[in-house]
């Protein structure tokens, strides 16, 4: 008997916990990427991370990352909702808030790792498990009955920008890692390292989006990254067969999309 009202009563501090770490996180990482000029150590993401454009076709332009900013802005939102008291019972919110504080947590330790020590493998380690938290966060919301204008305005669009975004964004860090070794051992070219690169990330968007019968924000995501990549194979350093492929996969997610969402009923449910 004993046992049980102490587990109960740890519930409400564990929920307390959780709430107070999506604050914290999501503010850190939205200053995260300021740490180098607020310290002077390390260095700045643009230089630690660099992806010519005549190297990485596999890259999209460098207008396309102003995505984070959004991005950034609705987890701020959603972190502050979700840790007022009125919220403390919010079914969706207790299904996620450990996920999404555990993505927050890893985007600012992606960051801040980038600064001091560049392009290292563990960064590619720590993306990947942001991809399966984010993506672990979009299926519960997209799953998970909630109405409200909120919802539509800022939880959904975070967990489908934030996953869409992701589902490239980790394969572009893996062939960035792995471009050096590919170039001196000349076991595959840029362009077909490219293809390869972007062929693996659209299998896994195309998967999600028809999976979640067409989610608009994870779509998005995936188109705003295949565009940033058309403009960097079409105007900066010309590369037309990728150039090709990029308008090829942002119509074939268009097209699923559509599909998906004449599905009478969710594919996870």
């Amino acid at each position: 008997m004993t046992q049980k009202t102490n587990s109960s009563n740890n519930l409400p501090a564990a929920s307390a916990g959780l709430r107070g770490l999506n604050v914290f996180f999501a503010l850190a990482q939205i200053l995260a990427p300021s740490f180098h000029s607020l310290t002077g150590l390390g260095t700045s993401i643009a230089r630690a991370t660099p992806a010519p454009a005549g190297l990485s076709p596999e890259a999209p332009a460098g207008y396309a990352f102003g995505i984070w900013f959004v991005v950034f802005l609705l987890s701020l939102g959603y972190a502050v909702h979700q840790a007022l008291p009125n919220q403390q019972s919010n079914a969706c919110y207790a299904k996620i808030r450990g996920l999404t504080a555990t993505l927050f947590a890893l985007s600012t330790a992606w960051m801040l790792t980038a600064q001091l020590y560049g392009n290292i493998w563990p960064l590619a380690v720590i993306i990947t498990l942001m991809v399966f938290c984010a993506l672990s966060v979009f299926k519960r919301v997209f799953t998970t009955p909630f109405a409200g204008r909120l919802y539509s305005a800022i939880v959904a669009p975070m967990a489908g920008l934030y996953a869409g975004w992701l589902s490239v964004a980790v394969f572009l860090n893996w062939a960035s890692l792995l471009k050096p070794w590919i170039i001196r051992s000349e076991t595959l070219s840029l362009t077909q390292l490219a293809f390869i690169t972007l062929g693996l990330a659209s299998v896994l968007g195309l998967f999600w989006v028809y999976k979640s019968r067409g989610q608009w924000a994870y779509a998005i995501a995936l188109i705003w990254a295949l565009v940033g990549v058309w403009v960097t194979n079409q105007f900066i350093a010309p590369n037309t067969p990728v150039a090709i492929l990029a308008v090829v996969l942002q119509l074939s997610v268009i097209a699923v999309g559509f599909k998906a969402r004449r599905q009478p009923q969710s594919l996870a449910q």
